[in-house]
């Protein structure tokens, strides 16, 4: 009788050595608010699970045997696991979540009315991913969002990516047509996801609900995803299955990398670059050369603006990258006062571009290290010493400016003799003088001495301006004072 039955989503789940996290995993999908019974079919496959996942899920299977099937099978990846599920799907949205993860309750009847509004429109949606467990807060690609329910023409804003099939609401249609690939431990997600978005270079983003993804406690029961960076076949095979196997299809079908792909392999690029471990120490030398060889060939087809223009990733993170795309290190460029950094095929970074603080109020002493910056003010700014100091180890100490330093600053601006009392307000930045360290020692310190100069006129800026607004507000001054 199930098999006879149509569905509104399927969920098809590889199950593996998840017997401590599958029930909750279950759960969140029983418990949507549109009828479990009425519109939603799960498909859990037994990857050869060692632990009690098995029995589990048959037990699952047999309180809910109109809407639950249990599969088991030898152990296979878990790209055979989703592929033996999604032969026997009936629904007409697919997700493919993971056995460690949840849904917020309102998930599939915020997809089910998108779908209905906009699926004319597009072939994929996404919601928001909140990590929990280990981690908690949102995932670093979650701004696209931001903008509300909507469909994303992916050709007018490349930026908004999504590259998690756990997340991620497919066509049935579309799904059925294509396979995870069955070679690949890793990235195997992406890549389905991505060749079904390709086919419109439409991806709907909806909001007001969420897919909770785990990062695990136990380091001996870390997911497939945490411990990534310690199995040889994260690096070289990987890169040639997902990256160079993508570059290949767009080519041959359209003759370029389309930019949205671009902006996926600068980002999965950036993240591989920091990996906590060097890919040296798990490949050896020559294998980690080849591996950064491989790395180079797909940057050629990421132009350079793309790596920049990610909002997400720290400046250090760029700049590595980028290094690795020119091979040649960049010049640096004198513009009157400050200074550009120039690539070889004409990109340009001026100095304005790569120190922009951001400043926030913020509570003095929350960071390891501090710039120290003194304002003396009565009715107005008077002067503001030069930031040469550091607060390191309980002490004040000289910052060179040659420094190899690389950490996130709070800078303390004391205000002095407001209304005749004496206090401090803190100011917060992502300045650091690490994102120059490969750079050589002349143009280190030659850079850096226009960079504290620079830096000097942006805090004078923020310290009128932070003064300004507490003269101005009557409770603010009686506050501080």
């Amino acid at each position: 009788m199930h098999k006879e039955k149509t569905f509104k989503f399927s969920i098809v789940t590889a199950v593996y050595n998840v017997a401590e996290y599958i029930d909750t995993l279950i759960k969140s999908i029983v418990n949507q608010d549109i009828g479990f019974r009425e519109n939603i079919e799960l498909i859990l496959v037994d990857d050869g699970s060692s632990d009690k996942s098995g029995s589990l899920i048959d037990k699952w299977a047999a309180k809910y045997p109109e809407n639950i099937i249990a599969i088991h099978k030898k152990n296979s990846g878990v790209s055979s696991a989703r592929n033996a599920g999604l032969k026997i799907a009936h629904g007409e949205i697919l997700n493919f979540a993971d056995g460690d993860d949840k849904f917020e309750k309102t998930a599939f009847r915020r997809v089910m009315d998108f779908f209905e509004h906009h699926g004319n429109e597009t072939d994929v949606a996404a919601i928001p991913i909140i990590y929990f467990d280990l981690s908690h807060g949102n995932h670093l690609l979650n701004g696209k969002f931001s903008k509300g329910t909507r469909v994303v023409d992916l050709e007018a804003e490349p930026e908004s990516i999504h590259i998690h099939a756990n997340s991620s609401f497919i066509k049935r249609e579309i799904a059925l047509a294509q396979n995870f690939d069955e070679k690949m431990p890793f990235c195997e997600d992406s890549k389905f996801l991505i060749e079904a978005v390709l086919k419109r270079k439409k991806l709907g983003v909806i909001c007001r609900t969420c897919y909770y993804y785990r990062r695990r406690y136990s380091s001996n029961n870390q997911s497939a995803v945490q411990s990534k960076a310690t199995n040889k076949i994260w690096y070289l095979p990987i890169v040639e299955m997902y990256y160079a196997k993508l570059i290949e299809k767009c080519l041959k079908e359209e003759g370029k990398v389309p930019k949205f792909l671009q902006n996926i392999f600068a980002c999965d690029i950036m993240w591989r670059e920091e990996e906590k471990i060097p890919p040296v120490e798990i490949l050896g030398a020559p294998e980690a050369e080849k591996y950064y060889k491989a790395l180079k060939n797909v940057l050629e087809y990421v132009d350079g603006e793309v790596i920049v223009s990610r909002r997400e990733f720290p400046w250090r993170s760029k700049f590595d990258i980028l290094k690795l795309k020119y091979s040649a290190s960049a010049r640096i460029v004198k513009n009157g006062d400050l200074f550009s950094i120039v690539y070889d095929d004409g990109l340009k970074i001026n100095l304005e571009e790569l120190i922009k603080p951001n400043f926030e109020v913020s509570a003095f002493g929350a960071a390891d290290l501090k710039c120290k910056a003194i304002v003396f003010s009565d009715e107005s700014l008077a002067s503001l010493d030069t930031i040469v100091e550091i607060f390191s180890n309980g002490k004040w100490v000289k910052l060179a400016e040659n420094s190899q330093e690389s950490k996130r600053y709070d800078l303390n601006i004391p205000y002095w003799k407001i209304f005749g009392k004496k206090k401090s307000i803190s100011l917060r930045t992502c300045f650091t003088f690490g994102d120059f360290r490969y750079f050589t020692a002349e143009q280190n310190y030659s850079y850096k001495g226009a960079i504290l100069r620079y830096f000097e006129k942006k805090l004078k800026d923020a310290a009128r301006f932070t003064l300004g607004l507490y003269k101005k507000s009557v409770a603010n001054i009686q506050a501080l004072a």
